[in-house]
C-alpha cells in the first residue's frame, strides 16, 4: 500500500446489489461521481468489509489530470498564474507528483484493492456520464459539481498547458506517470457515447 495514501482511501462506495465497488481517484470526476452514485443508493463502506464481483475505476489522461491537480493545489495556496516564478515553475516540473493527492499516480489508489477481482474501466474522455449511467442504469444526477472551476484555476491550467507544449517538460510528466499510461493503454473501457473533446495532447499520440 502506498504510504502517501490517506486513511480515507480505505473507503469505497458499494452498489445496492453489493456486486460493484467504486474506488474514488481525486481529479477523475470523483466528487461528481461519488455524489451521483450516492443519490442512486450506493453506500460508503470500508474496502476490507466488501466482497465485490467488480471494482469500478475511472481513469484520466495523466497530463490532463496533472494540470488540473496542480492548478487546484496552487489555487489553494492563493497563487495566481502571474505569480508563478521561474523557480516555482522549475519545482513544479521537477517534483511533478510530490505535492498532494491530486497529483499522485492514479494506480496507487486501486492496484491493491481486491487485485483478483474484475475491473470495470471508465475514462473521463469517453462520455463518462452516459457510460456510467447506462452501465449501472442510474437516475439522472441531481448534483451540479461537475467540471466547475473558477477563473484563477483556469488561468493556471492555461499556463501549464502552454508550458507543456515544450516536449522536454511534457515527457517529464509522461515518465513520472508511465505506469498510469501503461494501464490506460491496456484497459478495455466501458463506453456508451462519443468521446469528449477535453483531452489535452500537445504532442502527437505516437510520442506518448
Amino acid at each position: 500500500m502506498n504510504t502517501r495514501k490517506k486513511p480515507s482511501d480505505d473507503f469505497c462506495l458499494e452498489s445496492p446489489d453489493k456486486r460493484t465497488i467504486y474506488i474514488s481517484i481525486p481529479k477523475n470526476a470523483s466528487s461528481f461521481v461519488s455524489d451521483w452514485l450516492t443519490e442512486n443508493g450506493w453506500t460508503t463502506r470500508r474496502i476490507g468489509s466488501t466482497d465485490p464481483t467488480y471494482v469500478m475505476v475511472i481513469l484520466r489522461d495523466p497530463a490532463d489530470r496533472w494540470i488540473s491537480g496542480i492548478a487546484q493545489y496552487l489555487e489553494s495556496l492563493w497563487i495566481t498564474a502571474d505569480q508563478i516564478t521561474e523557480g516555482l515553475d522549475k519545482v513544479l516540473f521537477d517534483i511533478v507528483d510530490g505535492f498532494d493527492d491530486h497529483t499522485w499516480p492514479q494506480h496507487i489508489y486501486f492496484e491493491g484493492v481486491h487485485p483478483k477481482k474484475s475491473r470495470i474501466w471508465f475514462h473521463t474522455d469517453l462520455d463518462l456520464m452516459t457510460s456510467i449511467g447506462t452501465r449501472f442504469r442510474l437516475e439522472l444526477p441531481k448534483t451540479e459539481n461537475f467540471n466547475k472551476k473558477d477563473q484563477q484555476r483556469r488561468d493556471i491550467a492555461d499556463y501549464l498547458k502552454q508550458r507543456m507544449t515544450d516536449p522536454i517538460l511534457f515527457r517529464k510528466i509522461q515518465e513520472k506517470f508511465q505506469r498510469d499510461h501503461d494501464i490506460i493503454s491496456r484497459a478495455d473501457f466501458t463506453q456508451f457515447g462519443p468521446p469528449s473533446l477535453g483531452h489535452f495532447s500537445p504532442l502527437p499520440r505516437n510520442d506518448q
